[in-house]
């Protein structure tokens, strides 16, 4: 993915993000959620985010690279041009705004995993019993 302004992450490093939360690599968590069905929702999110994401970042690729070749030096501009270079710039937006809310998506579904991740397979922590007494 070619770099854009204001963006932070892209689909490889959210790659990395859930790899590192969940202890195993991509194919083996997309293997794992297809075949568990007690699999955590918080995985099989990030699993469908991180997919999206990645569409939506082949499409701004696209988009970008074919507004690229509409306005290159040199190019004469047709009457058509205009409507195609229109449409473009609106898809690239779109895209741009899909991928951003992928990201954003990612980042907060991450954000508690990371400190605290489990591996498939392994149960969930049980919960702390209360060192208080009750009556």
């Amino acid at each position: 993915m070619k770099a854009l302004p204001g963006v932070d992450h892209d689909a490889a490093e959210i790659q990395r993000h859930i790899e590192d939360a969940y202890g195993y690599p991509l194919p083996r968590l997309r293997e794992y959620t297809r075949t568990h069905p007690e699999t955590p929702p918080s995985l099989t999110a990030l699993l469908t985010i991180h997919g999206d994401l990645e569409l939506a970042e082949r499409a701004v690729d696209f988009h970008l690279d074919r507004l690229r070749g509409f306005v290159e030096p040199g190019r004469p501009l047709g009457g058509f041009d205009t409507s195609h270079i229109l449409d473009c710039a609106q898809r690239l937006a779109q895209a741009h705004a899909t991928r951003k809310a992928h990201v954003a998506a990612a980042t907060v579904l991450l954000g508690p995993r990371v400190a605290t991740a489990t591996t498939p397979g392994t149960p969930h922590p049980a919960p702390r019993a209360s060192s208080t007494r009750t009556r």
